[in-house]
């Protein structure tokens, strides 16, 4: 049996980006609020405007890394088709993070109206807003199993 070496990368890096912050807010004087695929961290901001496309990416984002490390691991067209819907299911979910945060942020903070914020915040306050580590180390983790799916040894 060989292993597809980039269909485990892509899979042990979905994992990672689990453990890491995908965007976070940081305003002076008040303190750092730290968004993931499963919660928030930092105290000051209430996520149920946007828990269902947090959860919706981490199911994605689970399942994209179960499905790499499984597709790696058998040879043939499922094991490459597996890859293949594993990078699918984890470009779906850093769109679908992005895009439910994009619409709460918007519509919950004050003078932070994007994903990509730097400038005053509410009462001569400075915010910082940002997609962070975990959020870029899953969309490489995307574009790798798609490079694996390419690389797979094909059934003829």
């Amino acid at each position: 049996m060989k292993l597809n070496i980039l269909g485990v990368v892509s899979a042990i890096l979905a994992f990672i980006s689990l453990a890491l912050p995908w965007w976070v807010l940081t305003v002076e004087g008040l303190g750092t609020v730290s968004f993931y695929p499963w919660g928030v961290t930092g105290g000051w901001a209430a996520m149920a405007g946007y828990a269902l496309a947090i959860y919706s990416a981490l199911i994605l984002i689970v399942i994209s890394g179960v499905l790499g490390l499984i597709g790696s691991a058998k040879i043939g067209g499922r094991g490459r088709t597996f890859v293949l819907v594993a990078g699918i299911l984890a470009i779906l979910s850093v769109v679908i993070f992005a895009g439910g945060l994009q619409s709460f942020v918007a519509s919950v903070f004050i003078k932070v109206k994007s994903l990509f914020y730097s400038g005053p915040y509410n009462g001569g306050y400075t915010a910082s807003a940002y997609l962070s580590f975990g959020f870029w180390l899953a969309l490489v983790a995307a574009i790798i199993a798609f490079v694996a799916y390419l690389k797979y040894p094909k059934v003829t």
